[in-house]
């Protein structure tokens, strides 16, 4: 590869970021693994990241009860969009 080439080529690598274009988050309802995933990308396990973001809920009382009161069920798969919300609300966006 040419000098000039690879100058080219870094410099739209830079324009455009050397991932890519980064999606803003979006609020919506989300399942588990994928949540958690997003707020502990290099978690080796999704378990693992799970009790990550259940010790933060934990730790967090008032996001605990705010959760709890939306009574969806405790082994539910899904976080809905308002737990999502809540979440964001206390944690902010992964």
């Amino acid at each position: 590869m040419t000098e000039k080439a690879l100058r080219e080529l870094l410099q739209l690598i830079n324009q455009s970021g050397a991932a890519g274009p980064v999606k803003p988050f979006e609020i919506r309802s989300y399942g588990k693994s994928e949540l958690v995933m997003l707020y502990f990308p290099d978690a080796k396990t999704k378990k693992g990241a799970m009790n990550n973001l259940n010790y933060w809920i934990d730790y967090n009382g008032e996001l605990r009860e705010k959760l709890r009161a939306q009574n969806s069920p405790p082994n539910a798969h899904r976080y809905t969009r308002r737990e999502v919300e809540l979440i964001v609300e206390y944690l902010c966006e992964p």
